[in-house]
């Protein structure tokens, strides 16, 4: 188990403020493992209103051009 696991397992948090800032963390992260994207599509698909943003921009700062899909949506 490293960092990134711990961060992501506060992605799945119930405290909203805690999922956004997991969310920022992992979009700084590198490498980027491809658990991390994943982590954050299922927490993007469940996100309301403002937090959403915060899921968006770290898939964005991914990098991965598999996560256009799930970003031109919200655009």
């Amino acid at each position: 188990m490293d960092s990134s696991d711990d961060v992501l397992k506060i992605l799945r948090s119930k405290d909203p403020e805690a999922r956004c800032a997991a969310a920022i963390v992992l979009g700084r992260l590198r490498p980027v493992h491809p658990r991390t994207v994943g982590a954050l599509r299922r927490a993007l698909a469940r996100s309301q209103g403002s937090d959403r943003s915060y899921f968006l921009d770290a898939l964005a700062a991914t990098g991965d051009p598999k996560v256009i899909g799930d970003i031109l949506p919200y655009l």
